[in-house]
């Protein structure tokens, strides 16, 4: 009986910077550039990038309130230039009040299957290979945030766990020499 090969759980920088060029090519480039670099920055789950609302994003504090699911905490993180000038093109592009940050075309708040087909439709113009998924932005944070040497508390609190065993996945994975991702000067720092 041959084994499974075990895929990979996060994203490479370089995987990533493929998917926001790819974004950039869209019918929708700034919400859709937004969208990815906001799931990694602030390791959103797909559910939670969905529920993002504009009362959670302070653009003259440069502030962003994460609202966590699973029951996990919730934390203020700083919001980037790049992640401001997205959020602030993409709030001008809106023709509806919305009460939500990312609309689909018809005006309607994204639904995780609409990230899913997204990430799809990314995925085609880009040669990564492997099975990528939404979660796998959040993953590369945590993997990202301990191979800068960040301890695993600080790492639990910044993605909303509840418990430090969930953290643990991302010690496991950063200390793989295999998964070195870190890329000095990156715009992901």
């Amino acid at each position: 009986m041959e084994k499974k090969k075990k895929l990979r759980k996060f994203l490479y920088e370089d995987e990533i910077s493929l998917l926001l060029e790819s974004a950039s090519k869209t019918l929708y480039p700034i919400r859709d550039k937004a969208i990815i670099l906001l799931t990694y920055n602030h390791a959103y789950r797909a559910t939670e990038l969905c529920n993002l609302k504009w009362d959670y994003i302070d653009l003259h504090r440069n502030k962003i309130s994460v609202i966590r699911q699973k029951g996990g905490k919730n934390f203020t993180h700083t919001l980037s230039n790049l992640e401001k000038e997205l959020l602030l093109s993409l709030k001008n592009t809106y023709t509806i009040d919305s009460p939500y940050v990312f609309l689909t075309k018809y005006n309607r708040p994204f639904e995780r299957h609409g990230l899913k087909m997204l990430m799809r439709r990314l995925l085609k113009r880009c040669d990564v290979d492997t099975h990528v998924h939404m979660h796998m932005l959040r993953h590369a944070k945590g993997v990202f945030l301990r191979e800068k040497g960040v301890r695993m508390e600080d790492i639990r609190d910044y993605l909303g766990h509840k418990h430090l065993t969930s953290t643990e996945i991302y010690t496991e994975m950063a200390s793989n020499p295999v998964f070195n991702t870190i890329n000095e000067g990156s715009i992901f720092a």
